[in-house]
């Protein structure tokens, strides 16, 4: 806003020609050395120069005071004016900010949701990539089949369901389609040399089978004879042996005899030990559980007693540990804040659950 009164901004009242004079008079001017009438000429000049200089110092001092009075005065209403304005525009400021805030999050948001959406289809993408990696030698051609039945029973690759990742979609697809049909071709070929290897082997087998029924045969026929001879000779040796089985008998029921009265003194002599050993050791039996049930009771009573004496401080740990678990976190606007103090407060709970199992064993 303009004030009725102003400072006339006005040029130095200086005559040019005057200016022209001086340069016209000195600018070309020398001192020949020992020339004393150039000299004051020189000084002379200069006094000239410094003459209009001062005059207009003056003139500009004059000038500048009113103008800083009023830089002063001009100061003072912009500070006025900034004052009244000041707490309504602090106010817009922070309407303006909420609005703002509220904006971000919905920007925010819909980052969030683009990566979310993003991550679901790279996930989609990179499942339907490691399907053939998933296929192992113990795989068997009939689970290899219902995986590329899967394949092709596959969620339709399209542009509604990859969006812009549809052609790297279709590509892994491809592939990896054609890398179980690949895998697929060379388990039906491997199981089909299998099975022609498996008929060969039965073909081979039943030749041998028939070969050694054939040598099994002509075996038994030699047998049959080595019979006829083994049986005529086995009849002349049993005789022999019947006299000679009898003479042995006769000396057999005599050792025998004699091995059982040993064996009747040795099992009695056993018996005795045996009977003192079983003693022995029954009555070092009752002394170890005399011993140990002595044990147990001095320390069952050391244990009582340390208990007894630990219930003040297990009664102050139980106190401390459900303190701990029932503090309640402050409320904290800053979401980074916030993450701190809900992880302290959880590592504080974890602790009150370590003094109340330690408290059990007081």
């Amino acid at each position: 806003m303009k004030t009725n009164t102003e400072t006339s901004l006005v040029p130095y009242d200086l005559d040019t020609a005057i200016v022209e004079r001086l340069k016209t008079k000195y600018m070309d001017i020398v001192i020949p050395p020992g020339d004393t009438n150039a000299l004051e000429m020189v000084k002379g000049g200069q006094s000239e120069c410094r003459k209009i200089r001062l005059a207009c110092d003056e003139w500009h001092k004059d000038r500048k005071a009113d103008i800083l009075k009023a830089g002063r005065h001009y100061d003072a209403e912009k500070n006025r004016v900034h004052a009244l304005l000041e707490p309504i525009e602090s106010h817009l400021k922070a309407v303006r900010k909420k609005e703002d805030d509220r904006l971000e999050e919905i920007r925010q948001e819909k980052i969030r949701q683009e990566e979310e959406r993003v991550a679901k289809i790279r996930a989609k993408i990179e499942n339907m990539k490691a399907i053939p990696s998933r296929i192992t030698p113990l795989t068997t051609l009939s689970e290899i089949k219902e995986v590329y039945q899967a394949l092709l029973d596959w969620e339709a690759v399209s542009e509604k369901n990859y969006n812009e990742f549809v052609h790297e979609a279709m590509a892994v697809y491809n592939d990896t389609l054609s890398a179980v049909e690949k895998i697929k071709g060379a388990r039906e070929q491997w199981e089909t040399e299998q099975a022609a290897a498996k008929a060969e082997s039965e073909r081979l087998e039943k030749i041998r089978q028939e070969q050694e029924a054939e040598a099994n045969r002509l075996a038994d026929l030699r047998n049959a004879e080595e019979e006829k001879n083994r049986i005529e000779r086995e009849s002349i040796e049993a005789e022999k042996q019947k006299i000679k089985d009898q003479l042995d008998k006769i000396e057999r029921e005599k050792r025998e005899a004699e091995i059982r009265e040993k064996a009747r003194k040795d099992a009695l002599k056993e018996a005795e030990d045996k009977a003192e050993k079983e003693k022995k050791e029954q009555i070092e039996k009752e002394k170890r559980e005399a011993a140990d049930a002595e044990k147990k009771r001095i320390k069952a009573e050391k244990e009582k007693a340390r208990k007894e004496a630990l219930k003040p401080d297990k009664k102050k740990l139980i106190e401390y540990a459900t303190f701990l678990q029932t503090i309640i976190p402050p409320e904290i606007k800053d979401e980074e804040v916030k993450g701190y103090v809900r992880i302290a407060t959880f590592e504080v709970y974890e602790i009150g659950d370590r003094l109340l199992e330690k408290a059990k064993e007081l």
